[in-house]
């Protein structure tokens, strides 16, 4: 997310690397509205700049853009850091749709309880070394701590 950017601009980077030739301002404003209205983002237009929106609102819009179109992967980096109750649910309800229609999720997320919420597999990392762990909050616990 660029803040000095509008919402439609944030919106008009998701695969920028691979866009060639002109883009349609006005279909990329009118995809940017359908995506405030369906994630309840509290803004008044897609011309509003990025920096004016609460943090939750920001990362609302990034996981919208990011989630369009299926992706092949996506992810994700405490996703839900700093929202409210409401809204990590609706996080968690989109991570999981995703994962359901085929995208693979990597979460990576310092609140264990979300790891335990949303994953299937858990890596855990302890001095670089990477390693499977079973989805038991003691077992996780014990991995990061480099125990056995």
């Amino acid at each position: 997310m660029i803040l000095d950017f509008t919402l439609a601009e944030n919106v008009a980077l998701r695969g920028v690397g691979a866009q060639r030739g002109l883009m349609s301002w006005s279909t990329i404003r009118q995809r940017t509205a359908a995506l405030i209205d369906e994630l309840d983002i509290r803004a008044s237009g897609p011309t509003v700049r990025a920096r004016l929106l609460s943090g939750g609102n920001q990362q609302r819009l990034v996981l919208a853009r990011e989630l369009s179109g299926q992706p092949a992967l996506i992810i994700a980096e405490n996703p839900t850091r700093g929202l409210d109750v409401r809204a990590t649910a609706d996080v968690h309800e989109r991570l999981r749709t995703a994962r359901d229609a085929g995208t693979a999720v990597v979460l990576y997320s310092s609140d264990l309880d979300e790891v335990l919420t949303l994953a299937t597999r858990v890596i855990a990392v302890h001095a670089g070394a990477a390693r499977e762990v079973a989805a038991e909050k003691d077992v996780i616990g014990r991995a990061i701590l480099g125990l056995p």
